[in-house]
């Protein structure tokens, strides 16, 4: 087998390998759009950006402690105006 022919064989492979290529890149970013069209569907677009650039994805969560302390206060000056008597977990 002569050179040239050698050459064009090896050329019609990197060409076939490069079409291939552009083909799966295509189908990637078509499933890329797809899989961000359901996590859109299922979470806050915020979240799910936070999710995709945090490194530890626990840091998108959020305690609301301000909350829970102010029903806390409430709850504790309820039972003290109504005259609760039971044991306070209050305290």
């Amino acid at each position: 087998m002569c050179v040239a022919t050698r050459l064009e064989l090896m050329f019609e492979r990197a060409e076939q390998w490069s079409l291939e290529l552009e083909k799966n890149y295509e189908l990637l970013d078509c499933w890329k759009r797809r899989s961000d069209e359901l996590l859109y569907s299922m979470i806050p677009r915020s979240v799910a950006d936070r999710l995709r650039t945090e490194k530890n994805p626990l840091s998108t969560c959020e305690v609301r402690v301000q909350g829970v302390l102010e029903r806390c206060h409430l709850l504790r000056v309820f039972y003290n105006f109504s005259g609760f008597q039971g044991g306070s977990y209050f305290e």
